[in-house]
């Protein structure tokens, strides 16, 4: 039976019984010890959440860096849009965040980054050193020349940008123990490496 065949008295009973479910339960809470406070009250300031601020933003400067990617089998300048800080180390990690996620689509076709997510690094102020710390999934799918391209990547970026003048070389490491830098000329060394280490794949494709 639909609410015109109930008629008129029929149909607002009905309509009144979820109002008196609420009113019922509303009085047994209060009977029973709840309190019930209508009220509006203000929110104290410390329970209000406010987010916090988007990693590498607050406290930069706006700048420009030189990034490294793969581009016809050579490493490619492009430069991107970004902040530095007084901090090395936090600039640092804001480049390799950028190479990491790779080129823009506004950066041109044929671009490609070998790196992955995940990679970041330390400063050490005594020695000038940056020490790179990969994870496995760089050591594991990377192998003959692309895996010294990945190292050329990391080591011209962080070395060719100014922002970082105070870093001399860069080590490598895995889950916090020194590892091997992979060469071009097919050798590898756990000696600090230089720009000058990874020079030639600027200007050297490889079929």
């Amino acid at each position: 039976m639909n609410a015109r065949g109930l008629g008129k008295l029929g149909y607002w009973r009905l309509r009144r019984r979820p109002l008196l479910a609420v009113i019922a339960l509303a009085l047994a809470a209060s009977a029973c010890g709840v309190p019930i406070d209508t009220a509006a009250h203000p929110i104290p300031s410390n329970q209000i959440f406010v987010p916090g601020a988007q990693p590498f933003a607050a406290g930069g400067t706006r700048t420009v860096f030189t990034l490294y990617f793969i581009s016809l089998g050579h490493l490619a300048p492009v430069l991107r849009p970004d902040y530095a800080y007084s901090s090395i180390e936090t600039t640092a990690n804001a480049i390799l965040s950028d190479l990491d996620n790779g080129p823009l689509a506004t950066e041109g076709s044929g671009l490609i980054t070998l790196l992955n997510p995940g990679i970041s690094c330390t400063y050490n102020p005594q020695n000038h050193l940056i020490t790179v710390n990969l994870n496995a999934q760089f050591l594991d799918s990377l192998f003959g020349p692309s895996l010294y391209d990945a190292y050329g990547q990391i080591t011209l970026t962080l070395l060719g940008n100014s922002q970082l003048a105070a870093v001399d070389g860069i080590d490598f490491a895995s889950g916090g123990t020194p590892t091997y830098a992979y060469l071009p000329n097919e050798t590898a060394t756990r000696s600090p490496v230089t720009r000058s280490s990874y020079i030639s794949l600027l200007n050297n494709p490889k079929g």
